[in-house]
């Protein structure tokens, strides 16, 4: 397979010839005076203005700058192709395995001869970070540049040898010594990777005055190196990839993935005309996985597994199965079917990244191999494998205790793992590791974050499972206010299916906790805050529905358009700076700059500032797509108000363990009831009910009776318990979910029946059931909002005709 990009499908080629032309751009001709050149660089990246009180619109537009839309292509709807190429390489020879380890654990010579001993320490170190000892790679790196004096080495080698050395302190997270690493390259001589490699790196510090003022070095300095006498076009070619790559890891540190997708688009259009990139094994393998990235970022999750496919396969083909890179663009693509829910799929890719690793030799303690088996605990439990989760989480806990706890919290510490270890019995486990993350993420960032409401709620969670109502109370009181406030929300978009679900458990557990209240009779406003906070709930992922449309309807608004694409460019930015902040806040204190962390929080607030500007300029001005993007959950008054005289509103929430309904007339207070009944076990009920209803059999005779004994003891579990609120009603507005949403609640029997006796007719014993819908007429919404959405139509004036229709009601093609 030739990789490059003429292998790439018809749309991927028309993408790639457009950025062709606007990379061209990117240079001025060089025909023109070099110091109008240099001088419009310069110009280019406005800084944040500092901000005091809050920000005009206008303000706010220059705070968020701009964003544009991108393009999509559909991938294959399986990875078959993908395990298909895996299986044909071939795997490492446990001999191979042990030359790699060998020749990273070669001992030193006895020599005192500078050049020796840097040539030794040099060539181990290579060895020690192709199988991922990272830390190993960065102490003999920085022993070989120990004796480069010494051993008399000439600028180009200094050069090359201090920028392995500073990509060794980048990957080992050691920013601030990257960045004097790459300087020291930088003043060697003019290194236009060494200006990317310090802009990448100054990112990572969260230093964006430094990262700001790199930048614009690096701009004047590639530019000046395109004037050079006698540059060859793969030369030029060169320098464009090193200045888009910079813009790259620019945009990145701040949060701009639009323009970073650009950026990388551009590099990689320039690939086929380079020299070092065309002829680099897997260069274009690394940026399609930079690529993929930066689109999962974007909530392009399609688009996303398309560039990690390709970036997975391109690896497969120049370096095999066994490599680093194959591993993390396994992992990369892993992380995207988690994304897109796909968690099958991503447990078998993740499985694959976490065995290419150990086949090489790569300590299990390693941050590539901890990241990978921290994805696989998260895709374990997203399918509710809790005793495997919890084993895996044992494994890693154990593999990464000599590293420390700080660097053990950078995998462990996260929410949802307590609730695999309380599904396996670890309760007391499960609230020490809650309560330990979130007195760190409140001391990093703040009370009102919302990983930290996120944390809070989970806390509270357990303490619900655990019988602690009065504190789970409290810290649900603290944290639900702000999962349901979007001006909150910073996480990414690629996060978004695994956040919906983290908010529903919180929900679930606060209605369970709501429910349990006053010996399990709630009070009428505990019975509205759990049925406000079950609206909430299953309205997730309508809502993002809601808002995907939205923002497509915005489109046809050009200043709507305009305010909506600033407004989530200031959420994105916000959302990355928290990441950097937090990132920043982890590190060793020589490794922080104090000074940097509160540049970094000024900018956070002044983002802030900008998104609230926006949002009341779109709430002014377009109140309706401000609702439509911002909803808030209905309560039972706004309900009550939607229902007609003769209706009754049937709410129904389907929990893990237990399910909800709650009853309200039109007149009266509102029935509440918990059900004993979880989600698997109400889906193998209707599962069971529904057999009868469809049942996809050639013959009317194989169709199955209807259990009508099992549909009453549904109808005593679900709807007797709150009869007194709907049994007066003469229609019943029902709210289905899970699940219910699969079973016409009209099936359901009011009485129980005698024996079915068909009396010579198929089917007549079902005649004398009393089924719901003889009292009662059903209509059922997906929501309550959605309830109050179409009663707020206008009525339709259409003049009626009588119909009389004739069919065929055996649906069998001998027989009809």
């Amino acid at each position: 397979m030739e990789f490059d990009s003429m292998a790439l499908p018809r749309r991927a080629q028309a993408i790639h010839e457009d950025c062709v032309v606007k990379a061209h751009t990117v240079f001025i001709d060089r025909r023109i005076v070099a110091l109008v050149i240099l001088a419009g660089f310069l110009s280019g990246g406005a800084q944040l203005a500092a901000a005091s009180g809050s920000l005009s619109l206008d303000e706010a537009i220059d705070v968020t700058g701009a964003m544009e839309p991108g393009l999509l292509k559909a991938p294959p709807r399986t990875i078959d192709d993908i395990t298909r190429v895996l299986n044909q390489k071939a795997v490492t020879p446990p001999e191979e395995t042990q030359r790699r380890v060998a020749q990273a654990d070669a001992e030193p010579p006895s020599t005192r001869k500078p050049k020796k001993l840097l040539k030794f320490y040099l060539k181990r170190g290579k060895a020690a970070r192709k199988i991922g000892r990272s830390e190993q790679a960065l102490d003999d790196l920085k022993k070989a540049a120990s004796y480069m004096k010494r051993a008399k080495l000439g600028p180009k080698k200094r050069q090359r040898l201090l920028m392995q050395l500073g990509f060794a302190q980048g990957t080992a997270g050691r920013f601030l010594r990257a960045g004097e690493t790459m300087r020291r390259v930088i003043e060697l001589g003019g290194n236009p990777a060494a200006y990317r490699v310090l802009v990448k790196v100054l990112a990572g510090t969260g230093d964006l005055e430094a990262l700001e003022e790199a930048r614009a070095k690096g701009k004047a300095a590639i530019q000046k190196m395109m004037f050079r006498h006698g540059m060859s076009r793969g030369g030029e070619m060169d320098l464009r990839i090193n200045y888009a790559r910079m813009e790259a890891a620019y945009y990145e540190g701040i949060g701009k993935w639009q323009e970073a997708e650009r950026a990388l688009r551009q590099a990689i259009a320039y690939q086929p005309e380079s020299t070092h990139a065309k002829h680099n094994p897997g260069w274009l393998a690394k940026r399609y996985k930079g690529l993929s990235d930066v689109l999962a970022r974007q909530g392009r999750l399609a688009e996303a597994e398309v560039a990690a496919r390709t970036a997975l396969l391109g690896a497969l083909e120049s370096f095999g199965r066994d490599n680093v890179a194959t591993a993390e663009a396994a992992r990369m693509l892993a992380n995207v079917l988690y994304a897109e829910g796909r968690y099958a799929e991503a447990e078998i890719l993740i499985r694959e990244a976490i065995d290419i690793q150990l086949r090489m030799g790569t300590p299990p303690d390693t941050g590539r191999v901890a990241r990978a088996r921290r994805t696989l605990i998260s895709v374990l439990i997203a399918q509710e494998n809790w005793t495997s989760a919890v084993q895996e989480y044992d494994g890693l806990n154990t593999e990464l205790k000599k590293k420390g706890k700080a660097y053990r919290g950078m995998f462990l510490k996260r929410p949802d793992i307590a609730i695999a270890l309380l599904r396996v019995g670890r309760s007391d486990e499960a609230l020490g590791l809650l309560k330990a993350t979130v007195k760190d993420t409140r001391r990093r960032l703040g009370k009102k974050h919302f990983d930290s409401a996120i944390q809070t709620g989970f806390l509270a969670a357990v303490q619900t499972k655990t019988g602690d109502h009065e504190s789970a109370l409290e810290g649900f009181a603290a944290s639900v206010p702000i999962l349901l406030s979007r001006s909150r929300r910073s996480e990414e978009e690629s996060d978004a299916f695994a956040v919906e679900r983290q908010i529903a458990f919180v929900l679930e557990a606060y209605i369970e906790a709501l429910a349990a209240g006053n010996g399990g009779k709630p009070s009428q406003e505990a019975v509205a805050e759990a049925f406000r906070m079950a609206e909430a709930a299953r309205g997730q992922s309508v809502q993002r529905a809601l808002g995907a449309s939205g923002a497509r309807a915005a489109l046809d608004d050009p200043k709507l358009a305009d305010l909506a694409r600033r407004e989530q460019d200031a959420q994105k930015q916000i959302a990355t700076l928290f990441a950097l902040l937090s990132d920043v806040l982890n590190t060793p204190a020589d490794q922080r700059n104090d000074a940097t962390v509160e540049s970094l929080r000024e900018r956070i607030g002044e983002l802030r500032e900008a998104r609230a500007a926006l949002m009341q300029a779109i709430e002014k001005e377009f109140p309706d797509y401000a609702e439509l993007i911002n909803p808030k959950p209905a309560t039972l008054e706004s309900a009550r108000a939607s229902l007609t005289s003769d209706e009754a509103l049937i709410s129904t929430y389907v929990g893990t363990d237990r399910s909800f309904v709650w009853a309200l007339p039109k007149q009266g207070d509102a029935v509440f009831a918990t059900v004993e009944m979880g989600r698997e076990d109400m889906a193998d009920l209707v599962g069971l009910l529904r057999a009868a209803l469809e049942p996809n059999v050639q013959e009317l005779g194989d169709i199955p009776p209807f259990d009508v004994a099992v549909a009453f003891e549904l109808f005593n579990q679900l709807l007797a318990p709150v009869k007194e609120a709907w049994i007066q009603a003469k229609r019943l507005v029902v709210v289905a979910h899970g699940p219910l949403g699969y079973l016409p609640l009209s099936v359901l029997p009011t009485a129980p029946s005698p024996p079915m006796i068909d009396e010579g007719v198929k089917f007549a014993g079902y005649r004398k059931v009393p089924w719901l819908v003889r009292s009662h007429a059903i209509t059922v919404v997906p929501s309550v909002a959605s309830l109050k959405t179409l009663r707020a139509l206008p009525p339709v004036k259409r003049q009626g005709e009588a119909f009389l229709g004739f069919g065929d009601p055996v649906f069998n093609w001998e027989r009809a």
